[in-house]
Order: structure tokens, then sequence, then C-alpha cells
């Protein structure tokens, strides 16, 4: 919403957004081959969730949240009090972006 028109990516969810390898291992119910353990035996990690495509518009998202910010155009929040480079990306307008991904993805990962 701050940066809006700025905008790389539209604050609308779209699946393209998502590699298809990471969409068909969801829809056929192949959750165990997008995990990958790390040294907790409780922690896990997925890659290539997201396509090239977004990963660069997320990039340039944040890229021109750091220069309006700097430049004192807008003015952000930090996640923490150790996170000085951090930003909480609802504040950028991806709120319901992020909502829906969760939602509609990740929520298929954690209820399995």
């Amino acid at each position: 919403q701050l940066i809006k028109n700025q905008a790389s990516l539209p604050r609308v969810w779209d699946d393209k957004y998502l590699t298809d390898s990471f969409k068909d291992d969801i829809n056929n119910n192949e959750i165990q081959s997008l995990l990958n353990p790390t040294e907790s035996s409780s922690v896990f990690k997925i890659s290539n969730i997201f396509t090239d495509e977004f990963l660069n518009g997320m990039i340039n998202e944040i890229n021109t949240a750091k220069h309006l910010l700097n430049n004192g155009e807008i003015e952000l929040f930090r996640p923490n009090s150790m996170n000085n480079d951090g930003f909480v990306l609802k504040e950028l307008g991806f709120g319901p972006f992020f909502d829906e991904f969760m939602n509609k993805w990740i929520s298929k990962i954690t209820s399995s």
C-alpha cells in the first residue's frame, strides 16, 4: 500500500508465482517429497516454492522500499529490534497476498 505506485508485483495472489513442481507435489499429496530435513529433527526446509519471476519481483519491492525509506519518503517498522534490514511485508501491502498463499497452499502441508 505504501509503495503502490512503484510496485513491481500486484498485491493479489496468483498461483503462477509457484513453481510447477511445488504445485504438483501439493496437488498429488506428495508432501513428504517437499520436506528437506535440517539439523533439528522437528524442523524442515522447503525449497523451490516460488518462481524466479516472483522472487525477482519481491527483491525489487524490497529494494524500492529500502530506497523510499532511506530518502525519508516512507516510514516502516522493523519486525524486531535486532532486525535492522527487515520489513513487515504486510506494511508493503502484502498481507492479503500472503494470507491467501498460506491458506491455499501451506495449510495443506501443515495439515498432513
